[in-house]
């Protein structure tokens, strides 16, 4: 797969997709994934707003992001992407199939180290939830 156009990535033409299209464009997963690292709240909702093509294409890089060191500690970001996970699932349906493998990755990821992002009893429950959700839509 190719680094998405400008189209792929910003395809509604509003300010939310216009920011993930600033953010992104151009960039390789590689490129992403060091954004995700430097503002990953604001990189997670630009997942949550960027075309489908584009969401697929860059999904790996918030993986490798949320299975690394620096996302230890990083509860917003898991508690968003989860929540992201789930509604593009509702809304985007078979346009990202292709990312059906990542987001199964994330959901068993997090689920086996949910620890390792210091959310309090609250949001463990949340996320957790979060997971279920994702699952019974992937499966």
């Amino acid at each position: 797969m190719s680094i998405p156009s400008k189209r792929e990535i910003d395809p509604y033409g509003d300010l939310d997709g216009a920011s993930a299209r600033r953010t992104f464009e151009g960039k390789s997963v590689a490129e992403a994934e060091r954004l995700i690292a430097e503002s990953s709240l604001a990189r997670q909702e630009d997942l949550f707003w960027m075309g489908p093509v584009a969401f697929v294409y860059y999904l790996p890089a918030a993986a490798a992001y949320l299975e690394g060191e620096s996302a230890a500690g990083d509860s917003d970001f898991v508690s968003s992407l989860c929540g992201t996970l789930v509604t593009r699932c509702e809304q985007d349906g078979a346009a990202i199939d292709q990312a059906r493998p990542t987001m199964r990755r994330i959901a068993d990821y997090v689920r086996e180290n949910v620890g390792k992002f210091d959310l309090d009893a609250d949001e463990t429950s949340s996320v957790l939830r979060k997971i279920t959700a994702l699952l019974d839509r992937l499966d």
